[in-house]
């Protein structure tokens, strides 16, 4: 609507007129409470001249005062005069009536505009602010008038009465909240914490984060005349307030204006905490008040509250039942510096100790919990005390570390000074890595260095695409990540230190943890504050860390298990070691890439337009390196595809440029990085991005010649599935195969799998499907992560990921089982289950071999004593290192004791077995500093027990002299159990020898043969035909006898593995059970039996043997 220039008057009629029916449409809601209500119907009975009504609801006790200049009625303060002066009023024809209510407080005062006007309102008006006031029984106890301009007066009535009485347990909160408001109508600076908290919730005109008082310095230069006054106290608590706020400014061109909003105030002393709301928005504030407010969990354990119980019964010297929360070797570590009571051990030692602190005159001790660790221990700052010490009582303080047995006894109590605060963490650290986080152990040892790094000054180690969300309602610093909050939150306190308060939750992705922050402002001012932080961690490095609000603990672990739900992201040794490699190439730390590079580095850029080929070495890739960076390249990043064993993965790598984001970047390549065992890159091929078949063929090969090299035949026949599929073929299976989906939603019919994929294939014809992870491998088989990435019919396009669980006989799949991939511990466990159901290779001198070794990682000597005879020794065979020849079990455990220092652990795989006391076993023994998968030494050992079960003999061979080894193994098993059967067991030695020199046994003219395997199943065929054609197909074959499970003077039944390579290079290995008969120095009978099927065979020796026995 538009006016004339010289039409003023009328626009400013229709502006009333709108604003009018504006109000009529949208009213403002009354304030009202119990005193409001009251006064009302005051004047209601004034008005129908009800004095007997008014005498009801006036209290006896009613008091008064008439503060107006000029029109006066003098402080008549009873409730007689009251009524007597409003009958006067009356009898003059006046009508009087609350006009307004101006502010209110609690229930019981209020601020009202009252109007009396005389018979003709024209003339006699007159307007006057009121304070009244009523008690419990809702009567008025006071009156207290005001002229109109004398509204400060007014207020500061209301707001001392209000302290006087409803807000008088607040009192701290409302006087510093109400000397607030003070000082803003006098100009004056608002007392606040340093670091006060204020932030603007308002749609139409919020005010920056941080930014009030600047906002209000703003408002006092705009206006001529502003002021500001708390119309409505919505909630109070001693912690702070919830109030309706109204502001009056005049503009320096007389312009009048008044606006109100709802305020949420938080006090520490003054004000540390101010949000605004619209005021509309009075139960938004009023939630986040609650939320604000709620009790802070109390820190405590059950460590913390044995030790509570502990101080409890020291106070009331009731020593029998303080015994009870100490252990029997309950140690105390006394690691102060000046009052140092030592090292004290055992519960009668600490008893006597605490009646002697007694004795001298402290009669008690109180604890505060400073942080906690699980349930078992915890930090406490504990002070004692007695009748005649100083004037606060205290004569000691000590930082004390508690721990708790299993038992819920104190087991060790260590005591620091109080200024050693970061050696007590330390300790309740080191504590927790060896005890309920030890499953956990890189995953704690990474966040405690991350901490030792912030309270250095210095970032953390993350991934270069690590994120940072900071879901506090009042950002504390305007950072996307934590490479930019971290620096600011040092600029604002420089001497801040971070620690763990407490680990609410901690497994292998990460953990939550409430951590305290202290430090001083530039400006001086202490400040101490709480954050619960998700902090998900990549090996050695943080990932993601999400930031909440102290109350927010249950917010902050359902998002942990949420992230905990979702997939774990790809990741392996070698893309680790490559986003370290990243990462200083954004720094350009020349230096430390070099060091992270092998010397015979090769690079091998196999993209069909720009690429460089083949170029070798650490120094050649390094100039590369910074020809990129010459030429504008920023940063990489690297997006995990797929894995292969630690050493291997294949990453989709960007280029980006100094200006570019996430969504933009120069180019992208396939990348596949190989690591060496010293964990440094030795190899990258590069692909174009399209090029996803021949990176991950190229992935699969080096997998196979590397890591998967000893279970080849597994990992082959896995490839070749894939292969298969993606060819739209079903893989080899054999005829009685086993598949069974365990998916959730997409659940496919057992034994169904085979007709399901001709169904995608045909909805779905540009699927393709790929190996995401090896999670195990082994000659039984593999648990995979495989993507399957399709388009359907109608163009949408889908990627999902699926865990398999494959098992092979022979060539073929004969099981495939499917789990959701989030259900990868499931898939496990069930491989797990499945190697279970093979025969473990083991007998008594293996299960006394293993006994030896997990006495000696414990250092229990005396165990070790009952295992080794007395005549135990150990002959040293190895040809360099070797520890030579130990006679006696004196010997042999002094030579033990010695070693035992230096080796970490010590791992057994039984390679062979014979008879009860005799077995063969690989060794490996790990150093406690050596890389993951490095050993400090490898042999071969062979133990033998004697007939008490006691190991009598150790004799050792280098790992590489399998045939020695196995010679020794036969030697001692001729001269022993099997001496009984000496031509027998020749015979059958004898057998296998030949064979290995690829010569055929010694056989009657007429032998038996006969293969009873599944997928061979032959009988009658030759043994020199069957034996003939196994060499024709393999460029080499080799087998040695695993164990013996029957001897006698017709024969053995034995389990051999038969190791071979095919002629196109492939190495395979079966585990086969045989059932061999001899006559003399020949064999009779050669029968063959799937190597699980030992049962079947022994059965069938007893049978054939017995037949054969003449009549």
């Amino acid at each position: 609507m538009f006016f004339d220039v010289e039409d003023v008057d009328i626009a400013v009629a229709e502006l009333d007129a709108t604003q009018a029916r504006f109000e009529t449409e949208h009213p403002r809601a009354r304030l009202e409470n119990a005193a409001t209500r009251v006064y009302e119907r005051f004047w209601s009975h004034f008005a129908a001249r009800d004095w007997a009504a008014v005498g009801t609801i006036v209290s006896e006790s009613l008091s008064g005062a008439d503060h107006r200049r000029v029109v006066n009625a003098g402080d008549r303060g009873s409730r007689e005069s009251v009524i007597e002066d409003l009958q006067v009023a009356a009898d003059l024809g006046f009508t009087i009536g609350m006009a307004d209510v101006v502010a209110i407080r609690g229930e019981r005062l209020a601020l009202t505009r009252v109007r009396a006007a005389g018979r003709d309102p024209e003339t006699i008006q007159n307007d006057a602010i009121n304070v009244v006031e009523i008690d419990a029984d809702e009567r008025l106890t006071l009156i207290v008038v005001y002229d109109l301009d004398d509204f400060d007066s007014a207020i500061d009535e209301l707001d001392a009465r209000y302290l006087a009485d409803e807000a008088a347990p607040y009192a701290d909160a409302w006087s510093a909240i109400t000397q607030g408001y003070g000082a803003f109508n006098r100009r004056e600076g608002i007392a606040t914490t340093p670091d006060w908290v204020n932030i603007d919730h308002r749609r139409a005109v919020a005010v920056a984060p941080g930014e009030l008082t600047d906002y209000v310095h703003a408002a006092w230069d705009l206006e001529q005349d502003v002021s500001i006054y708390i119309e409505a106290v919505h909630r109070l608590t001693n912690r702070g307030a919830v109030i309706s706020h109204a502001t009056r400014a005049t503009s320096r061109e007389g312009f009048d204006a008044e606006w109100r909003m709802v305020l949420l105030v938080a006090v520490d002393g003054v004000v540390n905490h101010c949000e605004v709301f619209d005021e509309g928005d009075l139960d938004v504030a009023l939630a986040r008040f609650d939320h604000l407010n709620r009790p802070a969990q109390r820190l405590e354990n059950a460590a913390s509250q044995i030790a509570e119980r502990f101080f409890a019964y020291f106070a009331a010297c009731d020593w029998d039942s303080l015994a009870t929360t100490l252990a029997d070797n309950v140690s105390h570590d006394d690691r102060r510096h000046v009052v140092n009571a030592g090292v004290l051990h055992g519960r009668d030692t600490q008893i006597a100790n605490l009646q002697a602190i007694a004795e001298v005159g402290i009669t008690d001790f109180s604890s505060t919990v400073i942080a906690t660790r699980g349930a078992c221990l915890a930090l406490v700052q504990t002070r004692s005390s007695g009748p005649d010490q100083a004037f606060d009582g205290v004569l000691t303080e000590e930082l004390g570390v508690v721990e708790i047995n299993s038992d819920n006894q104190m087991a060790a109590y260590v005591t620091f000074d109080p200024g050693d605060f970061d050696s007590a963490v330390a300790e309740l650290d080191a504590r927790y890595l060896a005890g309920e986080a030890a499953p956990y152990a890189r995953t704690w040892s990474f966040i405690t260095r991350a901490y030792a790094a912030v309270n250095r000054n210095e970032l953390p180690a993350m991934t270069p695409d690590s994120e940072f969300i900071d879901h506090r309602a009042v950002l504390t610093a305007e950072r996307e990540d934590l490479t930019g909050y971290l620096p600011a939150l040092w600029d604002l306190t420089p001497d801040v230190k971070v620690y763990v308060e407490a680990v609410h939750r901690l497994n292998e992705l990460g953990a939550v943890m409430t951590h305290t922050a202290r430090g001083t402002s530039e400006e001086g001012f202490d400040a101490e504050w709480r954050t619960v932080v998700v902090g998900v961690t990549d090996g050695d490095l943080y990932r993601r860390v999400e930031v909440f609000d102290e109350p927010d603990l249950d917010a902050a672990l359902a998002r942990f298990d949420e992230l905990h739900r979702q997939a774990p992201r790809l990741h392996n040794v070698a893309s680790q070691v490559s986003d370290r490699f990243l990462a200083h190439f954004a720094a350009r730390d020349w230096g430390a890439m070099a060091e992270m590079t092998a010397d015979d580095f090769s690079s091998d850029d196999r993209r069909r337009v720009v690429g460089a080929g083949v170029q070798l070495g650490r120094d050649v890739d390094i100039d590369n390196m910074r020809a990129w960076a010459d030429v504008g390249i920023a940063s990489m990043t690297s997006h995990v595809i797929a894995t292969r064993g630690d050493r291997l993965f294949l990453g989709r790598t960007r280029f980006f440029g100094p200006e570019q984001g996430p969504d933009t970047f120069h180019s992208e390549v396939l990348g596949l990085v190989e690591i060496d065992t010293e964990n440094r890159v030795v190899a990258r091929v590069v692909f174009d991005a399209d090029e996803l078949d021949a990176a991950i063929a190229e992935l699969d090969a080096r997998y196979l010649a590397g890591e998967a090299s000893t279970h080849s035949h597994t990992w082959t026949l896995v490839t070749d599935a894939f292969v298969a599929l993606n060819q739209r073929k079903i893989p080899a299976t054999t005829s009685d195969w086993v598949n069974i989906d365990h998916r959730r939603l997409v659940p496919i019919g057992t034994g169904d799998l085979a007709a399901y994929l001709s169904v995608a294939w045909e909805l779905s014809p540009q699927s393709y499907l790929y190996v995401a992870a090896v999670h195990r491998l082994s000659s039984l088989g593999a648990v995979i992560t495989h993507v399957a990435a399709g388009t359907s019919p109608e163009g949408l396009d889908a990627e999902w990921q699926v865990i398999d669980v494959m098992t092979f006989e022979g060539d073929r799949i004969n099981r495939c089982e499917l789990f959701d991939e989030s259900d990868l511990d499931t898939a496990l466990a069930r491989f797990d289950e499945l190697h279970g159901q093979t025969r473990k290779l083991e007998n008594a001198a293996s299960r006394a071999e293993h006994r030896l070794f997990d006495r000696s990682s414990t250092h229990d000597w005396a165990a070790i004593a009952e295992i080794l005879a007395p005549d135990s020794f150990v002959d040293d065979r190895r040809r360099v290192v070797n520890v030579g020849f130990w006679d006696g079990r004196d010997a042999v455990m002094a030579k033990m004791r010695a070693l035992a220092e230096g080796l970490a652990q010590v791992s057994l795989t039984v390679i062979a077995t014979r008879g009860k006391r005799l077995s063969l076993a690989r060794v490996r023994s790990f150093n406690p500093d050596s890389r993951r998968e490095g050993f400090a030494v490898e042999l071969l050992g062979i133990a033998e027990i004697d007939t008490d079960g006691r190991i009598a003999a150790h004799v050792f061979f280098d790992a590489d002299d399998i045939d020695a080894a196995f010679e020794e193994l036969d030697a001692r098993y001729l001269a022993g159990e099997a001496a009984a059967y000496a031509h027998t067991w020749s015979v059958t030695s004898r057998a296998n020898a030949k064979f290995n020199r690829h010569e055929l046994p010694a056989t009657t003219p007429d032998p038996v043969y006969i293969d009873h395997r599944s997928l061979v199943s032959i009988e009658g065929v030759d043994l020199a035909t069957s034996v003939g054609a196994l060499w024709d197909l393999t460029s080499d074959t080799s087998a040695y006898i695993e164990a013996v499970h029957q001897l006698t003077e017709d024969g053995t039944v034995t389990t051999q593995v038969l190791k071979m390579t095919s002629q196109d290079g492939f190495d395979a290995e079966l585990r086969l059970t045989y059932v061999i008969v001899v006559e003399g120095n020949l064999l009779s009978r050669v029968e063959v039996f799937e190597g699980s099927d030992l049962e079947v065979a022994l059965a069938h020796f007893d049978q054939v043997t017995c037949r054969d026995q003449p009549k």
